[in-house]
């Protein structure tokens, strides 16, 4: 199921407000070993072991409540073995206890074998707020 996260959306809603427009967003995909739930907040609540493989950069657009992305953002695949069951959406500020995660997809299959994938939108967007 993909939903936008709790976290942050109250820091919406108390006006902390992320322009995904102007900052860093990246996805991040993660193994069946990590456990989701309503605690997961910032990119070091994933253990480094679970995570699968990163993207570059998304281009984010916000048209009304409609988050989406450009298509063709690389996968970089580091080739460790590892299969992603989930994904996760999250603005990158370079520091892990600070990168919010923004949106969590567990329909996400994905095996790491060293060729890197390219990432596109669904057609409706990525998320609504």
């Amino acid at each position: 199921m993909a939903t936008v996260l709790p976290t942050y959306k109250h820091a919406l809603l108390t006006g902390t407000s992320i322009d995904l427009e102007n900052v860093t967003v990246k996805v991040v995909l993660v193994t069946s070993d990590h456990t989701h739930s309503a605690s997961v907040e910032f990119l070091e609540d994933i253990a480094a072991a679970n995570r699968v493989m990163t993207s570059d950069a998304l281009t984010v657009t916000v048209t009304g409540t409609n988050v989406d992305f450009a298509d063709g953002v690389t996968l970089n695949d580091e080739g460790n073995g590892k299969t992603s069951s989930q994904a996760y959406v999250y603005v990158d500020t370079g520091t892990e206890s600070t990168s919010r995660l923004i949106y969590h997809d567990d329909s996400v299959a994905l095996t790491s074998d060293g060729t890197n994938d390219v990432l596109n939108a669904h057609a409706s967007g990525l998320f609504d707020l």
